[in-house]
């Protein structure tokens, strides 16, 4: 009977687990959205210029601190936070969730591929 409840424990805190990270991504995945719609192209080159309060308003959140980055094909940061953890594995359908490290701490990353004028960009 022991055996029956903490398998039955196991499964429900899996189950649980899995559906709060997908809902914690898709957050994530709303703000790499919103991002990837302010980036530009000035002087032929990738631009995020987000003013301030703008930027305040993305990246508040009463539990977490979130972090970006946009950063060219070459990995160099357009805009947003340095070092945030490239992606290693190949983006499904222009979207990609991963768990990286930063400042030696734990972080979930949503990543987003986007292109603007034929200037491919990744938002972090």
């Amino acid at each position: 009977m022991a055996a029956i409840l903490i398998t039955g424990a196991g499964v429900v805190y899996f189950v649980a687990h899995r559906e709060a990270t997908v809902a914690y991504d898709r957050a994530l995945m709303d703000v790499s959205l919103a991002l990837a719609d302010q980036v530009e192209i000035v002087d032929k080159r990738l631009s995020l210029q987000l003013p301030e309060i703008a930027e305040k308003v993305l990246l508040v959140d009463g539990y977490d601190k979130l972090f970006y980055e946009v950063v060219d094909l070459d990995g160099k940061t357009v805009a947003g936070n340095i070092e945030l953890p490239l992606p290693s594995k190949p983006f499904e359908d222009g979207k990609l969730y991963y768990d990286g490290k930063l400042n030696g701490k734990t972080v979930r990353v949503a990543a987003l591929s986007g292109e603007r004028n034929g200037i491919p960009f990744i938002v972090l």
